[in-house]
């Protein structure tokens, strides 16, 4: 059985392919599909904020609120985008 993108457990997923034509171009390309995932999530969900971070090792949170993070996940050329509830601090 083969490996394939990793997102985060309970996530809602769309994926996509990113296609790069030369191995240079990878970064860019790269960089350039985070911001534009963050643009429109901005404009879909007016709430979200950028953020940095990671959920595990592969799955990079661009976005987050009080309540979901946003974020894209890379195997190969696959892509997973995903939004995923955020764990809420309980009070004792």
């Amino acid at each position: 059985m083969g490996r394939s993108v990793s997102y985060p457990s309970g996530a809602i997923v769309a994926f996509t392919v990113l296609e790069v034509e030369a191995e240079d171009d990878w970064e860019f390309e790269y960089e350039w599909l985070r911001d534009d995932l963050r643009e429109r999530a901005a404009k879909a969900f007016p709430s979200l904020i950028p953020h940095d971070g990671w959920r595990g090792r592969e799955d990079r949170i661009l976005m987050r609120n009080a309540y979901a993070d946003f974020g894209v996940s890379v195997y190969g050329g696959l892509v997973a985008v995903w939004i995923v509830e955020r764990a809420l601090l309980q009070k004792s």
